[in-house]
């Protein structure tokens, strides 16, 4: 159901309100629809560097009528405006980060996850613009090996490894 007045619209689904951006849309301006506020909740809720299948997944629970193709499509116009980043492409599907500050991210190679580095090296987009005359509009800088969970695992299991006489390849 749907009630309108010449500056807001309230749009009531399962007795909850959704209030949608105030105004008239333009040309040009992107629409704040149900779907993509529904995406946007999901990647806030998730809390995580997610992908379009853990969105999906997320939403169809309470919403199965969502395509695959509004998420993935959602999510990469939220990324072109600047409303999400995107991380790039790891293990076969692009991840988005809702945090917009300046850090980087580390990716485990034996759990998969990706985690925020919250360092910045200013100098370093300095140093690279000084080299080759170089004009850096972003970048997205990206650390790989083991989490300290998955590191320590592996200590573990060297140990025992050790301990039948054998090491662990």
């Amino acid at each position: 159901m749907t009630f309108e007045n010449s500056s807001v619209i309230i749009v009531i689904i399962n007795n909850s309100q959704l209030h949608l951006r105030e105004g008239r849309y333009g040309m040009d301006s992107k629409r704040n629809t149900i779907q993509r506020q529904l995406i946007l909740d999901a990647v806030k809720k998730l809390n995580a560097h997610v992908t379009a299948e853990q969105v999906y997944d997320c939403i169809t629970a309470k919403h199965p009528s969502i395509s695959k193709a509004t998420v993935y499509r959602n999510l990469s116009q939220m990324a072109e405006s600047g409303e999400l980043i995107n991380i790039g492409n790891f293990y076969g599907s692009m991840h988005y980060d809702y945090n917009l500050h300046e850090h980087y991210h580390f990716i485990c190679e034996e759990c998969k996850k990706v985690f925020d580095v919250n360092s910045y090296f200013p100098d370093l987009c300095s140093q690279i613009t000084g080299m080759g005359g170089f004009e850096i509009r972003g970048h997205n800088l990206t650390f790989n090996g083991l989490c300290r969970n998955c590191k320590s695992k592996q200590g573990v299991s060297q140990l025992e490894a050790e301990k039948d006489g054998g090491t662990e390849l």
